[in-house]
């Protein structure tokens, strides 16, 4: 850039030159009474300028602003390739409406200049220096390659300058929004291409490209995915680029076929969903042999998904884990492995490397308080842990209905939407309780409703907590929780789980459920059943002059339980039944006595 004044017309002439060749769009020339901020930025073979034409009174809070911005430039670098134009350029512009990646000066609102809070949108438009800028999409149809890769940079920028748990934060924040609203937001699920025009710049491309990029970061692992991109990257330098161009450069850069990728993930709209289906855990000689079942459900996707890498974490009962590395092929398939220690559990894609129908996220506990799983949709307050154990809590929201699980005679519909699993390592003495909270509303904002919207038809008065051990399990209603609802029609309000369970959870409706026997009034003055809740058995203590004919244990439809048995002071047997609630009929000559009873 030069400048020259004409006395004569008392003009000044400005010549700006880009050498580097971009697209139309991308070339801008800002004019104003702008204070420049200039900072060197040097890596192993220049030194560039990074500037900033802003506002005088901007002068110091655009220092705090920006103050990552050179780790911000090499972090890209690293993981990008080198920064190929003569400058880094921010511009103040009097729009507040967003950003736009202007190749070497990025026209930036006035709340960017403000402090950190933006810090993200700045490097979101640097990124473009890759994404958009060095090379570009072909058409608006592959907007995502621009505009997706952008926003994943985003996380890229986090985990650069903020650590890979800022990293895995952010994509799971940014995965919750794909699962609950882009596909309101863009009226339907798309593929990223072809990308109708419409929704060109919409929640599809921006929030699930950037999934899509995750997850094909979680295919290929680190390594390799940063050759392919960076050897994507320079194929097209100052060039457009389609999917189809994308795909090919990749598997010539990393050595892997990513057809079946790109068939799933890029050229179909919708998802997959992982999960355990069944575990299965045997002696093995002086070993341990453990049988995972995984199972595939489709949320609005067309097909299965082919040569999926699957990571399954196995934890022990001494609370350490292993992983193992399984390449999914089909709706349901089984792995079995050989372990040296007694495993207590495995956990599909625990550190959520795949951007599938699940938020999940575990965290390692220490001590007791309140534990927010906010994209799970779960809080979690820890009663009591021993000070010196360690609790493992893996809490998943399936953005998918449960498999499994028809037995339900007493619920009309269980949720087509939902389920929650929670896992992990429990130390003994280890009490907690959680809150979820329902909403069957449909949202405007796209920041409320879309969760039971398909469950809550007018009224929440029938809605049930449901809980199964295990997915093969049958569910029965959770024999401790509390329902707080506002006005019976809002379709809002939250339950309490008062003592929290490793297993699966869901919601259900029904128009009314039927108990066909209920509680006698007096039955304590008579008799004391314990312990209640029972796992393995329970005593009668005959408290008066009844004498005890027979004593019988009962389902919510009255029917007898015939797996148990009576011996005069003890009912046995409890563990052959499924958790829930039952009632307990005790039979005198002066008449029936009936007690409810939880199993856990």
């Amino acid at each position: 850039m030069d400048s020259s004044f004409n006395s004569t017309t008392n003009l000044w002439l400005w010549h700006w030159e880009l050498t580097q060749n971009v697209p139309t769009y991308l070339a801008s020339v800002a004019v104003g009474n702008y204070l420049t901020q200039i900072k060197k930025y040097t890596n192993a073979t220049r030194t560039i300028d990074m500037v900033w034409g802003i506002r005088p009174k901007d002068s110091a809070t655009t220092k705090i602003a920006f103050a990552n911005l050179t780790q911000t430039l090499a972090g890209f670098e690293k993981c990008y390739g080198n920064y190929h134009f003569d400058r880094v350029g921010y511009v103040y512009v009097p729009f507040y409406g967003g950003a736009m990646e202007h190749a070497t000066n990025i026209a930036f609102p006035p709340y960017g200049f403000a402090g950190k809070t933006y810090e993200s949108t700045a490097a979101h438009e640097l990124s473009h220096h890759w994404w958009g800028d060095y090379m570009t999409c072909s058409s608006a149809e592959d907007m995502w390659l621009n505009e997706g890769w952008a926003s994943y940079s985003e996380r890229i920028f986090s985990e650069n300058v903020y650590g890979k748990k800022a990293y895995q934060d952010e994509v799971r924040k940014n995965h919750y929004n794909v699962l609950r609203f882009a596909h309101h937001y863009d009226k339907g699920y798309h593929p990223l291409t072809p990308m109708p025009q419409t929704f060109t710049y919409g929640g599809t491309v921006y929030w699930k490209g950037a999934d899509v990029a995750h997850s094909l970061r979680g295919y290929l692992g680190d390594s390799l995915f940063f050759k392919g991109i960076k050897g994507f990257l320079d194929d097209f330098a100052f060039k457009s680029a389609s999917s189809a161009d994308f795909k090919t450069s990749l598997n010539k850069h990393t050595g892997k076929d990513l057809t079946d990728f790109f068939a799933g993930w890029v050229y179909a709209a919708g998802f997959p969903h992982f999960a355990l289906d069944s575990i299965g855990i045997s002696p093995a000689g002086a070993d341990y042999k453990i049988e995972v079942k995984i199972s595939q459900q489709l949320k609005k996707a067309p097909s299965i998904y082919k040569n999926t890498p699957i990571e399954i974490i196995t934890i022990f009962e001494d609370g350490t884990m292993d992983k193992n590395s399984v390449l999914m092929q089909d709706s349901l398939a089984a792995f079995t492995f050989t372990k040296k220690k007694k495993p207590i559990t495995a956990i599909v894609d625990m550190d959520a490397k795949l951007s599938d129908a699940t938020t999940k996220e575990y965290k390692t506990i220490y001590a007791t308080g309140k534990y927010s799983y906010t994209e799970s949709l779960m809080d979690v307050t820890v009663n009591t842990i021993n000070f010196k154990d360690t609790a493992t809590l893996f809490i998943a929201h399936h953005w998918v209905g449960a498999k499994h699980g028809k037995n339900l005679p007493l619920y009309a519909k269980i949720s087509p939407q939902r389920y929650w699993t929670v896992d992990g390592y429990l130390p003994n003495g280890f009490t907690a309780k959680a809150t979820i909270g329902y909403d069957g509303k449909v949202g405007t904002d796209f920041t409320i409703g879309f969760l039971d919207d398909e469950l809550i038809d007018k009224t929440e008065d029938s809605l049930h907590l449901l809980y199964r051990r295990y997915p093969q399990d049958d569910w029965q209603e959770h024999p401790d929780y509390t329902k707080i609802m506002g006005a019976k029609t809002n379709k809002t309000g939250s339950i309490t789980i008062n003592k929290l369970l490793l297993g699966e959870y869901t919601l259900a409706m029904s128009p009314k459920v039927v108990i066909a026997i209920e509680e006698t009034t007096g039955f304590d003055t008579y008799f004391k059943i314990y312990p209640n809740p029972a796992k393995d058995f329970i005593r009668i203590e005959n408290l008066g002059n009844q004498k005890i004919q027979s004593a019988t244990l009962l389902n919510l439809k009255g029917q007898i339980i015939s797996t148990v048995k009576f011996s005069g002071t003890e009912i046995t047997g409890l563990k052959t039944i499924n958790t829930g609630i039952y009632f307990v009929k005790i039979e005198t000559a002066q008449g029936s006595f009936v007690k409810m009873l939880v199993v856990e």
